[in-house]
C-alpha cells in the first residue's frame, strides 16, 4: 500500500517589497519561497524600544508566471534599473511600490507567452 506524505510546508515563491524609516523614499525588495512576513523579520534582528516593528511590506506577490515560470527579485532590480531607477547602497531603491509593480508586469507581459529565459 502507498503510503501517504504530508507536506506541511509548500514552496511558495513570492516578491516583496518593504521599507523602514532608515531609509526614507526607498523601497527593499527581495525573493522568498518562505512566509514574507518571517523572511522580513529576519533581516531586522531587534526591534526598536518601543517593541514596533521597524518596516513596512508594501508589496507581496506570486513570483510564479501563468506559464510555470519563476522569476526573482533580480528579474524585477533589471526592470527597475531599465526604467532609471537608482540602487543605493545595500539595494535599496529611490523608487515606488507604483514603479516595482509596474515591472513586475513588464515581467509578466515578456515571459508568460515567450520561452526564453531570463529578462
Amino acid at each position: 500500500m502507498a503510503e501517504r506524505v504530508l507536506h506541511k510546508d509548500i514552496l511558495r515563491p513570492m516578491i516583496y517589497s518593504y521599507s523602514d524609516e532608515l531609509h526614507p523614499g526607498c523601497i527593499k525588495i527581495g525573493y522568498t519561497t518562505m512566509d514574507v512576513e518571517k523572511r522580513v523579520a529576519q533581516q531586522y534582528q531587534t526591534k526598536s524600544s518601543d517593541l514596533a516593528i521597524p518596516y513596512k511590506i508594501i508589496l507581496c506577490k506570486s513570483a510564479v508566471l501563468s506559464n510555470g515560470m519563476v522569476f526573482n527579485d533580480n528579474d524585477v532590480c533589471k526592470i527597475l534599473k531599465k526604467m532609471g531607477i537608482r540602487i543605493l547602497d545595500g539595494g535599496w531603491l529611490k523608487c515606488t511600490a507604483d514603479d516595482v509593480n509596474r515591472a513586475i508586469e513588464t515581467i509578466k507581459s515578456e515571459l508568460d507567452n515567450s520561452n526564453t529565459e531570463g529578462v
